[in-house]
């Protein structure tokens, strides 16, 4: 549930937004960041659906089941 990017494309996104932000980015790291963004949100996606699938099954709700595991649900607003 708590699967990601691998660490070296979270580093290279990460730096990407730095980049968006100091408005230095390439016309090849926008693409680039947009393809990561994508990424992440897939990622994301699939996560809220295991937690969903997971809360349903022991029956409590997607909050009870954040706060019971100890995630940070800002993650997930």
């Amino acid at each position: 549930m708590n699967e990601g990017l691998p660490a070296d494309r979270q580093k290279r996104y990460a730096r990407l937004i730095q980049k968006r932000q100091a408005e230095s980015l390439t016309p090849t790291e926008h693409a680039e960041l947009l393809s990561l963004t994508e990424e992440v949100e897939a990622v994301n996606t699939k996560r809220i659906a295991r937690l969903i699938e997971s809360a349903q099954l022991r029956g409590v709700s997607l909050t009870a089941l954040i706060a019971d595991l100890g995630l940070d649900k800002s993650n997930y607003a």
